[in-house]
C-alpha cells in the first residue's frame, strides 16, 4: 500500500478522506448518534452503524492509498447513505415534535451529497 501524498490530491478527495475518517471514528465511538439515520425496517441499528463507520474508514484509505475500487466503492457508500439521509430527512418532517431547524438541517444536507459523489468518482487511482 502506497500513500503518494495527501498533498497531491485533488482537494474534492481530500475533504471525502477528512469526512470520512472523522465520520467514521465517531461511528464507532458514540454509535447511538446515528440511529435516528437507520431505518427501522432494516433492524439492527447499531450493526448497520459499525458496519457503516468501518467503511468510512476503509473508503479513506482506500481513497488516500489510491485503491483502484476505492472511488467506485466510496461511491456506493455515498449513496447508501444518502438513502438513509433521505429516509430521516422525510421521517422528521412528519414528525411533530421537530423543529423547524433540525427539519431545516435534514433537507438542507440532502444536497452536498452530490458533489461528495461527483468528487468520490474523480478521485485518482494509481
Amino acid at each position: 500500500m502506497k500513500i503518494a501524498g495527501l498533498k497531491d490530491l485533488p482537494i474534492g478527495t481530500k475533504i471525502i478522506i477528512f469526512i470520512f475518517l472523522l465520520s467514521g471514528s465517531f461511528h464507532l465511538i458514540n454509535p447511538g448518534v446515528f440511529q435516528a439515520l437507520v431505518p427501522p425496517i432494516l433492524g439492527m441499528q447499531n450493526f448497520w452503524i459499525i458496519l457503516s463507520g468501518i467503511l468510512e474508514i476503509v473508503c479513506a484509505i482506500g481513497l488516500l492509498t489510491r485503491q483502484k475500487w476505492a472511488p467506485k466503492f466510496t461511491a456506493f457508500i455515498l449513496i447508501a447513505i444518502w438513502v438513509g439521509n433521505w429516509w430521516y430527512a422525510i421521517d422528521v418532517t412528519f414528525n411533530l415534535e421537530s423543529s423547524w431547524f433540525l427539519i431545516l438541517g435534514s433537507w438542507l444536507r440532502l444536497p452536498l451529497q452530490i458533489p461528495l459523489i461527483q468528487w468520490a468518482l474523480r478521485s485518482p487511482v494509481n
